[in-house]
């Protein structure tokens, strides 16, 4: 059975076209998260936010479509999708350093050189510069710093 080939990309423009449906993807997943309470479980994935999942008696809560269709990567692909606890730090203005362990999810990218993790910071509301995350199970990967993202790759 032939393997699947990923097409060849811009390295520059990949990044730009996942920034922006990794943009996208967020405020619809915070619009999810405003009608139910929650980010959807990684078993739904991204694909509730374009089609009704099975929520039981929380259905009539979802608002949705929340996105008319779910974007693809720039090879072509499924984002992936995963909740899970993720713990944020903050540096106080005292030196004295926070964290807060809370559900969130990271959206991952599969490309010709391995695998992007992608992080948007706006799920943990407003984080001052200067915060920074830390996965369960996982050293700390350095993931600080200015703008929207935190990412990191597997190689």
């Amino acid at each position: 059975m032939p393997s699947k080939v990923l097409p060849t990309v811009d390295a520059e423009a990949a990044t730009r076209k996942m920034d922006a449906d990794i943009e996208m993807l967020s405020k619809a997943l915070l619009s999810y998260k405003t009608d139910l309470g929650e980010f959807p479980g990684s078993e739904q994935g991204i694909r509730a936010l374009s089609t009704l999942p099975d929520l039981g008696s929380r259905s009539a809560s979802w608002k949705g479509p929340y996105l008319v269709e779910v974007p693809h990567t720039p090879w072509n692909g499924d984002y992936l999708y995963e909740l899970r606890t993720l713990t944020t730090f903050i540096e106080g203005q005292d030196g004295e350093t926070r964290n807060s362990s809370q559900k969130g999810y990271i959206i991952s990218v599969k490309s010709p050189e391995g695998f992007t993790h992608i992080v948007p910071k706006n799920q943990f509301g407003s984080l001052p510069e200067g915060s920074w995350l830390r996965l369960p199970g996982k050293e700390d990967l350095g993931l600080r710093g200015p703008g929207n993202l935190w990412r990191w790759y597997d190689r």
